[in-house]
């Protein structure tokens, strides 16, 4: 319920803008969005004038906010690129229908495969969101098995989804519960230190 003055709101949206670089994917796009808009809306003139106005920051903005400041908990707001990029992780993952799991290949570890079954109330769910959800859980794996060993590697995850491609390589989408998994994802990143590259396979 607060009124904020638009200029401490403008500053607060260019520091975040510097920090975008240093988020997964460039995702901080995603989360100043909704904030450029109040900062400076339609209809209020150029120049000085509508930063000299106050304005309440609407539950959306809080929520993308929030989201900074989880970001900002996790990676410190530091850029932090693969230092081994050349050591490359494979995991291959295929969550359709009604099971999910994949593989890790660590450096010098053996192939380790893991599996689970969607639970019922997951039936109703897009393949796309059982595709993504199945990248969430590799990460997860990977941080259980071994983080250490994925600390500054690059993780190739394949898939045969082309949708989970795409989304991952434009670290946003329109469908409902998808967002939130490439949120979640992005942040599993930053705690591995590691970077994730998915790469489409097409076939069977």
């Amino acid at each position: 319920s607060q009124r904020w003055s638009r200029l401490s709101l403008a500053v607060a949206a260019g520091i975040l803008e510097l920090l975008i670089e240093a988020t997964p994917r460039q995702i901080g796009h995603t989360f100043l969005r909704r904030m450029h808009s109040v900062v400076h809306p339609e209809g209020l003139g150029t120049g000085l004038d509508p930063y000299l106005t106050l304005a309440s920051l609407p539950p959306e903005v809080i929520t993308d906010l929030k989201w900074w400041a989880v970001f900002l908990k996790e990676g410190g707001g530091r850029y932090a690129p693969a230092t081994m990029s050349a050591t490359l992780v494979p995991t291959w993952g295929d969550g359709s229908g009604t099971g999910t799991g994949g593989t890790l290949g660590l450096p010098d570890r053996p192939l380790k495969m893991w599996m689970g079954k969607w639970s019922p109330c997951v039936f109703r769910f897009s393949s796309n969101w059982k595709e993504l959800m199945t990248l969430k859980l590799t990460l997860i794996n990977l941080a259980s098995e071994d983080a250490e060993a994925a600390k500054g590697t690059t993780i190739f995850y394949f898939t045969d989804n082309m949708a989970v491609y795409w989304i991952s390589a434009s670290g946003s989408s329109p469908s409902p519960g998808l967002p939130q998994l490439i949120e979640d994802i992005c942040l599993l990143e930053l705690k591995l230190e590691c970077t994730h590259q998915v790469v489409h396979v097409p076939g069977f």
